[in-house]
């Protein structure tokens, strides 16, 4: 029989989201031996209409007799914005129904995404929230990129009963294609730059202050990429995940040399959602090295056993890489502005990429067992 779960996440929009999306379905299926029938809500389309009660009472009631399992995530659903006043988390609703509910919810690997130095709103109804989880024995998980530590730091207390999982875009499936954007006969290092919320990705202040005393770390980025490009042959091929993300591509193209931007650069496509995650990150699974900001960028690059060097600007990119394995591939952007680590970590990479690749995929079995366990306590329940 059919499992039939309603599942909240942002299923239509951010392709990084997509592959975690895409990911879920696909082991949770494997791991349980039955095929998911999946009604969506959409986090993010409703966010974007305003919408804040994004499943209200009445619809819940009428699905609820039809359902097997509440799926929650994954994704950032804890940011703490103003909008998020019902639940804490993006994804509101009154948690009125969490507490009659009479079918298993899961909190399925939510990411702590708060930025460093910004306020979170709501505090005490995420206590709330996770006092109900608590006490009704549900399953609350969060995806292994230092969150339990964050989210613990912001309610002010243990929380034992909170899982760490591996994030599901580790396990996005891929579709082979022609991607003529990479070339035959040189390595091609995928570039992934995040351009929404640049204030908090560049530092805020105190970004901006060492970007006026002359450390600016694109500017860097774009000096030690350019060098690599002359140097080695290497071709970059620029990977937005967002539309919103080709204004900070343009700007870092903007810094090149103008031989390398029209020699060595090149630009993949920008998808949307679950539907677009298998040919989108086919990209990352056929590069030779992954550069990335976002947090996706580095699970899903990981997880298809590509290596990986972080350009952290959100805790989250330390933190996955750390539970890893692979904590030395990281350039923090806020301790390392000058991106002065950079080069000597790409080069050691590209002087023997196969043995980068296998450290990588040496980390996945024990990952995938990870997640099959926490499949076991879904099933449980069910």
């Amino acid at each position: 029989m059919k499992l039939r779960v309603l599942h909240a996440a942002t299923h239509g929009h951010n392709i990084g989201d997509g592959a975690l999306v895409a990911g879920i379905h696909a082991t949770l299926a494997a791991d349980l031996g039955r095929e998911l029938a999946i009604t969506e809500i959409d986090v993010l389309g409703h966010k974007l209409r305003r919408e804040r009660d994004m499943l209200p009472a009445a619809r819940y009631a009428q699905l609820e007799p039809e359902l097997d399992l509440v799926l929650v995530g994954g994704g950032g659903l804890i940011e703490g914005g103003p909008g998020n006043y019902l639940s804490g988390l993006n994804f509101g609703f009154d948690l009125g129904l969490l507490e009659r509910a009479r079918v298993p919810w899961v909190f399925y690997a939510l990411g702590a995404n708060q930025f460093r130095h910004t306020r979170f709103f709501h505090r005490d109804r995420l206590r709330r929230l996770l006092s109900l989880v608590e006490a009704k024995g549900l399953l609350f998980s969060v995806r292994n990129d230092g969150s339990r530590e964050r989210l613990q730091r912001l309610v002010g207390r243990e929380l034992p009963f909170v899982h760490s999982i591996p994030d599901p875009g580790l396990w996005v499936p891929t579709r082979q294609q022609a991607l003529p954007e990479f070339a035959p006969d040189r390595p091609n290092l995928l570039v992934q730059l995040a351009g929404d919320r640049p204030w908090q990705r560049l530092g805020g202040w105190r970004g901006r202050l060492r970007r006026l005393a002359g450390l600016d770390p694109l500017a860097a980025l774009a000096r030690t990429l350019a060098a690599l490009a002359r140097e080695r042959g290497v071709r970059l091929v620029l990977c937005p995940h967002l539309v919103t993300d080709l204004e900070l591509v343009a700007r870092f193209v903007s810094l090149l040399p103008m031989q390398v931007a029209r020699d060595a650069v090149t630009l993949s496509p920008v998808l949307k959602g679950a539907a677009g995650a298998p040919d989108f990150f086919e990209r990352y699974r056929r590069a030779d090295l992954v550069v990335g900001m976002r947090g996706h960028s580095a699970i899903c690059a990981v997880g298809l056993g590509t290596p990986f060097v972080g350009l952290a600007t959100h805790d989250k990119i330390g933190g996955f890489l750390a539970d890893v394995g692979l904590a030395d591939w990281s350039v923090d952007l806020e301790t390392d502005p000058g991106l002065d680590g950079l080069r000597p970590l790409l080069e050691h990479l590209l002087d023997d990429l196969p043995a980068a690749r296998s450290r990588v995929r040496s980390a996945l079995p024990a990952l995938r067992q990870r997640t099959r366990d926490f499949h076991a306590a879904i099933a449980a329940r069910l």
